[in-house]
């Protein structure tokens, strides 16, 4: 029967020669044919399997790789150890290629597959699980979209809600506002850390779980119980007793919903803040409060400036009454002088015709003399009016302080000590200013005076101090306004009684006084006009049982150069007063323009000058005497006007009487000018300011003066 061989040959191991050795030779195995009919069919892996084996010298023993047995031709695949597993046929069929080698028979076996076959399988399970995996990314994009749509009006929320919560909290930092929160169920506070510096607490300060006790640890007492009352009007909170006593002003308690109160803080640095509280109350539909929510809001500049600016108000009527009183005494001055003038003028040329010694002599004297006494009490009121015509210079003050202090020195008891206090300028210069020296002396006499008197009766310090003071900007004192600028500042204080508040409302009225029929009232009159022709302001401090502080602001001159003191002033006006019982100047028959709108004084002038060699011409109007002048100007050697007149001021005709003639010299009366009146007088041209009443010693000197000096130019 037709059969198979195949034949091994078996060389035997190494080292089996010899005798004995296992013979050499060849292993022959037959297999009946029919046996292995079939064969490759019951091996298949599949029907597009192909299988073929192979001699090591090519030929193949059976099987096929075409599709058609009839093609023996010898397969050419490459069974390299890096050969790919899918080749390329020579049938041009692309399958799948696995060489397996067998050394001991010589064989090679070559397995195919076709591709598209061998992986239909796998392509299946490809294609499903793509589609699954499709299905799968699809649900799996339509749970992220959704999530990122969610996140997406999730974030713009958020963002919306921080881009709230920055506005609030940069609404809340621009207005420096805290805010808070109050359970009434739980007792639960909450606090912004702005609301906690407000309680001064620290910005990180740990409220959790707080109760309103130790919330109101810094609180005054009384605003403590405040706040706890209203409170327990709000959200039914147990009421507790007050804690404690506290000055008066405790907070109102709120009548509503809503709260509104200011309370007092204690802050870390010792000082009390004022801090506004504003709430209101959320209920639910059965009327229970569920929080009480509001802000609060430092308001301690605020309640500052309204205190201060009640300063103010009540200052600037105090420096409106003073000013009203200035005017209306001003004006009764004026017409004061006006009777003096004549009583004056009259009584010293009756004084002068009548006998030596005789009894009509001695009655003219006291007349006179009452007559001055009444023109120094009219100097004083127009001192606070700031109306009479004072000579302005530059001068140091320290001298005029210190020559005041000597005076007093002689008459101050032992027991009164002084202490000088005089802060020189930064740059070495003395303190000067422009103004009355006088007048200056005057004032700081009376201060030392007042204070003195104040401490007759007990043991004290006088202290008189001087020093710069440069005002940034406008100073309100308390009978008074400074605008900005570099002052003198000069301060007398004593340690006396001190004054109660209504008696600095009325301190620099004419004639009131708290020592009764001992003082006249006039000389802190005096000293508020003087103070006030130096264009300054006075401040006064004073309570009761501490003393008392004058303070005069006086602007500091620009100029260095110095004028007369007190001391030179003082020896011109005995110079004067030596030289009243000399002859009297007399003139030349010059004629002099006499303008007074009073009748009775223009005819007193023409008396007097007559008396003293000069051609009176009287006018009692104004514009009638100048029509004179510009009828002919060469006519008048002086013109001696009064200053308040109807339809035309004195400054005023004298403007215009230099515009006709610009030589003539000028000499102006005042009762009673108004403010500024020595620089309103020097701005036309006027060098000679004489104050009524005349004295007829006065008058001699000053046409004098005026006559020869004007002649000589």
């Amino acid at each position: 029967q037709p059969a198979v061989a195949m034949a091994v040959r078996y060389s035997g191991r190494a080292g089996d020669e010899g005798p004995g050795a296992p013979p050499r030779g060849w292993v022959v195995a037959e297999i009946q044919a029919a046996s292995l009919l079939g064969s490759f069919q019951r091996v298949a892996l599949a029907p597009d399997a192909r299988m073929v084996v192979q001699r090591s010298d090519g030929v193949i023993l059976a099987g096929s790789l075409q599709q058609s047995a009839r093609l023996p031709a010898a397969p050419e695949v490459d069974d390299r150890p890096d050969a790919d597993a899918v080749q390329d046929l020579p049938d041009g069929t692309l399958r799948i290629v696995q060489v397996r080698h067998l050394p001991t028979l010589g064989l090679r076996l070559v397995m195919t597959r076709d591709v598209r076959e061998g992986l239909r399988n796998w392509r299946e399970l490809a294609q499903g699980a793509a589609i699954a995996l499709v299905l799968v990314y699809g649900v799996l994009a339509a749970l992220l979209s959704r999530m990122l749509r969610a996140e997406r009006a999730r974030r713009q929320t958020h963002q919306a809600l921080q881009t709230v919560r920055d506005r609030a909290a940069l609404a809340f930092a621009a207005a420096k506002e805290g805010n808070w929160d109050w359970e009434p169920a739980g007792g639960e506070f909450y606090f912004s850390p702005r609301m906690k510096e407000l309680l001064g607490l620290a910005r990180d300060a740990d409220l959790a779980g707080a109760t309103l006790e130790q919330v109101s640890q810094t609180l005054h007492p009384d605003d403590a119980t405040a706040l706890r009352e209203a409170l327990r009007l709000h959200g039914q909170l147990d009421a507790e007793p007050p804690v404690g006593d506290g000055p008066e002003g405790a907070p109102t308690l709120p009548a509503s919903d809503v709260l509104d109160l200011v309370v007092r803080v204690r802050h870390p640095d010792g000082q009390w803040h004022a801090v506004r509280l504003r709430g209101t109350a959320s209920h639910d539909p059965r009327g229970q409060t569920l929080r009480v929510a509001g802000v609060a809001l430092d308001v301690t500049e605020e309640q500052e400036r309204a205190a201060h600016t009640r300063q103010l108000e009540v200052k600037l009527g105090r420096a409106r009454k003073l000013e009203s009183l200035g005017t209306l005494v001003g004006g009764v001055a004026h017409d004061f002088n006006n009777i003096l003038a004549a009583v004056l003028g009259y009584g010293e040329m009756a004084r002068a015709a009548a006998l030596r010694g005789s009894a009509q002599s001695r009655h003219l004297d006291q007349v006179l003399q009452a007559a001055l006494r009444g023109k120094a009490v009219v100097e004083r009121l127009l001192g606070f009016s700031r109306g009479g015509a004072r000579p302005h210079s530059v001068f140091a003050v320290q001298p005029v302080v210190e020559q005041v202090l000597g005076l007093l020195a002689a008459t101050m008891e032992a027991r009164i000590q002084v202490e000088r206090v005089f802060q020189p300028d930064t740059s070495g210069a003395p303190l000067q200013v422009r103004g009355d020296a006088t007048g200056l002396f005057e004032a700081v006499m009376n201060l030392c005076t007042n204070a003195l008197q104040a401490m007759h009766s007990r043991a004290g310090t006088l202290t008189v101090g001087l020093a710069r003071r440069e005002l940034a900007a406008e100073h309100w004192t308390s009978h008074g306004r400074l605008p900005p600028g570099p002052y003198v500042r000069l301060w007398v204080a004593d340690t006396g009684p001190g004054m109660a508040a209504e008696v600095l409302e009325r301190l620099f009225e004419p004639f009131f006084t708290t020592r009764g029929r001992a003082g006249t009232g006039l000389g802190l009159t005096v000293v508020h006009g003087v103070v006030e022709d130096f264009g300054g302001g006075v401040d006064v401090v004073s309570a009761p049982g501490e003393g008392s502080c004058f303070t005069l602001y006086l602007p500091l001159a620009a100029d260095q150069v110095c004028g007369a003191g007190p001391a030179l002033l003082r020896r011109a006006g005995d110079e004067a007063a030596s030289a009243h019982e000399a002859p009297l100047p007399m003139g030349r028959g010059e004629v002099v323009l006499v303008v007074d709108d009073e009748p009775a004084l223009v005819a007193l002038a023409e008396e007097l000058l007559a008396e003293l060699g000069y051609e009176p011409v009287g006018h009692t109007d104004p514009q009638r005497a100048l029509e004179a002048l510009q009828a002919d100007p060469q006519r008048f050697d002086l013109l001696l006007t009064d200053e308040v007149m109807p339809g035309l001021t004195g400054t005023q005709l004298a403007q215009q009487a230099r515009a006709l003639r610009a030589d003539l010299p000028i000499l102006l009366l005042s009762g009673w000018g108004g403010p500024q009146l020595a620089q309103r007088a020097a701005a036309v041209g006027i060098r000679r300011v004489l104050s009524k009443p005349i004295v007829r010693a006065d008058l001699a000197a000053a046409l004098a003066l005026l006559l020869p000096a004007e002649a000589s130019q």
